[in-house]
């Protein structure tokens, strides 16, 4: 509809034309402009070039300025359906799953968040099960507990945040 609009003022208005002489008639031998317009449902070439690359999905599906991602998760709250907004930084050198597999292909940076995901949680429920578990080698176990707990402690808020992550 717009091409056949803009053809017809291009016919009608022979001034837009190329090529006029300086006395204002039209030179004998003119090229008539042109205009392709495509639509963009019939671009198969478009996919096939594009790159299916963690990185690439990140920019295409998620809001993002300045290395912030910004989506909306919706929450549900004391029986009632909330939108909320979460934000994260991609900054390649505070991210090591981000800076490791952003040029993976999509399907392989999925099974390695699944993979990392397991790891972070067999290794969350091993430091809970240590908290609760008693020495008995030799050691004295108020002391034994003690370290333990102090190691559990000091390890689960960074496994908690990779898992957040994750």
């Amino acid at each position: 509809m717009v091409a056949r609009k803009l053809n017809k003022m291009i016919s009608d208005h022979p001034t837009l034309l190329r090529g006029r002489g300086a006395s204002g008639s039209a030179m004998q031998s003119h090229h008539r402009p042109l205009l392709v317009i495509m639509d963009r449902n019939s671009d198969l070439i478009t996919p096939i070039q594009h790159t299916s690359t963690y990185q690439a999905l990140i920019d295409d599906v998620l809001n993002h300025n300045a290395n912030r991602i910004e989506f909306v998760v919706e929450v549900e709250e004391n029986g009632r359906k909330k939108n909320v907004t979460k934000r994260f930084d991609l900054e390649a050198d505070d991210d090591p799953f981000y800076s490791s597999h952003k040029f993976n292909p999509f399907p392989e940076a999925i099974e390695s968040n699944g993979a990392e995901l397991t790891e972070v949680t067999n290794r969350q429920s091993e430091i809970q099960a240590k908290t609760g578990a008693s020495g008995n080698d030799g050691v004295d176990p108020m002391e034994s507990a003690a370290n333990e707990l102090a190691t559990a402690v000091d390890s689960l808020p960074a496994l908690l945040d990779r898992k957040k992550k994750a």
